[in-house]
């Protein structure tokens, strides 16, 4: 496939449709001046395994990594991760509103990661936003679609501090 256009990103969503293979967002860190920099994108490509050429496709809506993709149709879903628009140059992460973890020891509130679910539509080169949300947002997540059936599974809370696992297990159906 020859050189990346871009930066080897970390924490992209990858998927495959035909003859191609879509990558978006992700992210790169290094260490300057003694501290770890990160740099977040919203940047969306194409290679065509056929051309054996990468195309630049329409940013995503948001500057995303630890999200997962699927292929369905002519569409790429795109659901959880870390999500942040940049505002001016001020980075503002979307995060649900807290939960309380109910049943367990530690009965505190802790926040969540993105509960959004994107689409991109691949002839069109667009991104849209579903109604629908998921029950909760996990960074860091995998996900399979079999027939119209998606399974989301593992990830990490926005709780650092007392541990962040999750044993996160979704399953949607896909309606046409």
């Amino acid at each position: 496939m020859g050189p990346l256009p871009f930066a080897s990103p970390v924490g992209a969503a990858f998927a495959s449709a035909g003859d191609s293979t879509y990558v978006f967002g992700g992210y790169e860190c290094w260490t300057e001046e003694g501290k770890r920099r990160i740099r977040k994108f919203s940047r969306a490509w194409r290679y065509d395994f056929a051309a054996d050429a990468w195309t630049r496709l329409a940013d995503a809506p948001f500057l995303a990594s630890g999200w997962c993709a699927a292929a369905y149709g002519e569409s790429i879903i795109l659901l959880g991760g870390g999500l942040s628009v940049e505002v001016q140059g001020v980075s503002l992460a979307y995060q649900t509103s807290p939960l309380l973890e109910q049943g367990t020891w530690r009965q505190r509130m802790i926040g969540s990661y993105s509960d959004l679910v994107m689409v991109y539509d691949i002839p069109s080169d667009r991104y849209r936003i579903l109604e629908e949300r998921l029950p909760t947002g996990n960074n860091d997540v995998r996900c399979a679609l079999v027939g119209n059936t998606l399974y989301v599974a593992g990830g990490e809370t926005v709780d650092g501090p007392l541990s962040n696992c999750s044993e996160l297990v979704l399953v949607g159906t896909i309606q046409d």
